[in-house]
């Protein structure tokens, strides 16, 4: 029993080390794309244009 215990621990850590892993990358992703929709809302006054 503690060996299937066990093993249900292991299967749980390794789910929830891959979630970490795609909740991270999913954040960057996210934080990628708010910066790029923030630098193309904030365009050049028309006098830097040279």
């Amino acid at each position: 029993m503690l060996d299937q215990l066990n093993q249900v621990i292991i299967e749980q850590d390794k789910a929830l080390r891959r979630l970490t892993a795609k909740n991270e990358s999913l954040s960057q992703t996210m934080e990628t794309i708010e910066l790029e929709r923030i630098k193309s809302n904030n365009a050049k006054p028309p006098h830097y244009s040279v």
